[in-house]
């Protein structure tokens, strides 16, 4: 029978890395929801047997076979990790291709027109509203996987621009550019797992975006293969002379075409990063003081509002009930007890977190 993947196919992440539950998280999750009812995943190997056959033919950019089909059915909302985890998936693409270039995704495109076959653009599959997911139809289904095109192109250090391939992963992003002094400082949820491409695809918002801008923000300039031919969109500066056509990548989900490079605003890395957290007496006082935070551009690249169960359940599934009891303590001296966040400094869990 054929291995799983090395992605882990029925969830988030990669399955050679186990978290499990600390002691007391599940108590804890139980007093909060409920108790629920266990119901067991659905074997790897019986869920590859459940595939109906492809209609398309493999070729030297496509690919049929089962185990490849069933990794991009699905995408990373909660409706997908159940359809996976039960195995009543559904719809499955009928083919996946890996193109390696601009002339790969154009002949891909073709072949999509001439034989009358729906193409979904598919960058790391995080997706959570079901665009990448196939629908079920007539027609035979291409979900083309953009990941091979992550290559570095180009990077001006002096216009702090960075030409990218549209595959390229966060991760690896940041790692080319942290080798030459710079970030991009785009940093969503999923970024673990997300491409450039799909950023710019879905219009993007990263969890540092108040000092380093949306993706909207980021992308200069790029190319689309469309239906009908290129669409080259050069980093040219602001203009009043008619519409942006950069507007038309942003946010348009493979409608218009398939996002193959991106020209992205860099900027030189930080000497060093800071996160503190803030306590408030009450959730009114912390949202006030968010706002004004906001209003008045206190030079912050993320603030994060949390209430007190919110910031609880982070600490107990983190493994810290320790730190709950004496933050209880402490911020009750203090006066903070109803509707009080309880902060570590970290990035992600505060009462109000700035860095």
């Amino acid at each position: 029978m054929p291995e799983p993947p090395t992605r882990r196919w029925n969830g988030w992440g990669d399955p050679a890395i186990d978290y499990p539950l600390p002691d007391g998280g599940l108590t804890y999750l139980q007093q909060r929801v409920g108790a629920g009812t266990r119901i067991e995943d659905a074997p790897y190997n019986q869920v590859l047997a459940s595939l109906p056959p492809s209609r398309l033919d493999p070729g030297p950019l496509v690919e049929t076979d089962a185990p490849a089909r069933l990794t991009h059915a699905r995408g990373q909302s909660l409706p997908d990790w159940i359809a996976l985890r039960s195995g009543r998936i559904g719809a499955f693409p009928d083919g996946v291709a890996y193109p390696r270039s601009d002339p790969d995704v154009r002949r891909l495109l073709d072949f999509a027109a001439r034989d009358d076959v729906h193409l979904i653009p598919y960058g790391g599959g995080t997706s959570v509203v079901g665009h990448i997911n196939p629908a079920t139809g007539d027609r035979p289904v291409l979900t083309i996987d953009l990941r091979r095109l992550d290559r570095m192109l180009a990077l001006d250090d002096v216009s702090c621009l960075a030409t990218f391939e549209a595959g390229v992963g966060g991760p690896a992003l940041e790692r080319r550019l942290a080798g030459r002094g710079f970030t991009l400082g785009h940093f969503p949820q999923s970024f673990e797992g997300s491409t450039l491409g799909g950023w710019i695809a879905t219009r993007s918002c990263g969890q540092q975006s108040l000092f380093y801008g949306r993706i909207e923000d980021l992308f200069a300039g790029g190319r689309l293969e469309t239906p009908i031919g290129p669409l080259e969109l050069p980093p040219f500066p602001a203009s009043a002379a008619g519409p942006d056509l950069r507007q038309l990548a942003l946010g348009s989900e493979g409608r218009l075409g398939i996002i193959t490079r991106a020209v992205v605003r860099i900027r030189r890395r930080p000497a060093f990063e800071r996160f503190s957290a803030v306590f408030f007496h009450t959730w009114d006082e912390g949202l006030q003081s968010v706002r004004r935070a906001v209003q008045d551009g206190l030079p912050a690249s993320m603030l994060r509002l949390s209430d007190a169960v919110e910031t609880e359940t982070t600490l107990r599934l983190a493994g810290r009930p320790e730190m709950v009891k004496w933050a209880k303590r402490g911020l009750g001296a203090l006066g903070c007890t109803g509707g009080t966040g309880i902060s570590t400094p970290r990035p992600t869990m505060p009462g109000w977190c700035c860095g």
